[in-house]
């Protein structure tokens, strides 16, 4: 049963990075079908901003699916500590995640890290940022907070 358990958390970590991958091939799509203008400055600078505002849209969406990955590796890691001392394993959640979900440690580590910011200051995840961009920042974010209060 536990196992069963394990092989349906692996195979929705599957799910998500496939869709991860095909989220990144859609928004890398965007720039190359389209030409630049050489007409006019203005019909340039229309295009240049259409694409940026795709763009953004795009690493809108792939933020919210790596903070969806992230939300499932934390409960994963939960699983996996609960699991590992109720069946008294021998095994590191390192050593778990990066044998049975290709996912490196530190990959998933930063995935972690970003969801909790974002459980802790809700409205992080509606920001128009890519997910480096907020995982850089997380530190004067929390700073940021932390004096508010």
């Amino acid at each position: 049963m536990i196992v069963v358990h394990l092989v349906i958390v692996v195979n929705e970590l599957y799910y998500i990075v496939g869709k991860l991958k095909s989220d990144c091939v859609i928004g890398a799509a965007l720039v190359e079908d389209e030409e630049l203008p050489a007409d006019s400055l203005e019909d340039m600078a229309h295009f240049l901003k259409r694409t940026y505002f795709k763009i953004q849209a795009v690493d809108s969406d792939l933020l919210k699916s790596k903070l969806k990955l992230g939300a499932h590796l934390s409960k994963a890691n939960e699983r996996f500590l609960m699991l590992k001392r109720k069946q008294r394993l021998d095994v590191t959640w390192k050593k778990w995640i990066e044998c049975n979900t290709s996912i490196s440690f530190a990959y998933a580590k930063r995935m972690i890290q970003v969801n909790k910011l974002v459980q802790e200051y809700k409205g992080l995840g509606n920001l128009s940022i890519s997910f480096n961009e907020l995982f850089r920042l997380r530190n004067k974010i929390t700073t940021f907070f932390r004096q508010m209060q």
